[in-house]
């Protein structure tokens, strides 16, 4: 008459814990790997930065003793590198947007990638760029042009 088999049970909550344990684990993964590639491109840039700006060394000095201020100089050598900066946000944008949206759109409840999020990562890539970017840029631009020009 009665099963030899006891009964098993279970708490909703466990359940649904394992099933997006995966995701939860690769949510870790992501911002691991996220952090990572920011401080590179961080790097990144400011290599750049520093690169370009040694071989216009002289041009800077020869342009500061002409009567260019070190405002104008720091805005000139940083719109070029932003503009660059600008046209890989161009490029980048779509992409993370279709992506995302396709990540997302594998769970129960989903959401969209709204604009202002795309917003904040513009605003958060825009950010790093000027720091890494204007750091070594004003370094070179408050320098004294005698001494650029004797090297």
């Amino acid at each position: 008459m009665g099963s030899a088999k006891p009964v098993e049970y279970s708490f909703l909550d466990a359940n649904l814990e394992t099933l997006y344990e995966r995701e939860s684990h690769t949510l870790d993964l992501f911002s691991i790997f996220t952090l990572l590639a920011i401080f590179l491109a961080g790097f990144g840039m400011y290599g750049l930065s520093a690169y370009l700006t040694e071989l216009k060394r002289k041009e800077i000095a020869i342009r500061k003793t002409l009567g260019a201020s070190e405002l104008w100089i720091l805005k000139f050598f940083t719109f070029k590198q932003l503009s660059v900066m600008g046209l890989a946000i161009l490029v980048g944008l779509p992409f993370a947007y279709y992506l995302g949206n396709e990540w997302l759109s594998n769970f129960a409840y989903r959401i969209e990638i709204g604009f202002e999020l795309l917003l904040v990562a513009v605003g958060v890539i825009i950010t790093i760029g000027l720091v890494s970017i204007g750091w070594y840029s004003l370094k070179a631009a408050l320098e004294n042009p005698v001494n650029m020009l004797r090297e």
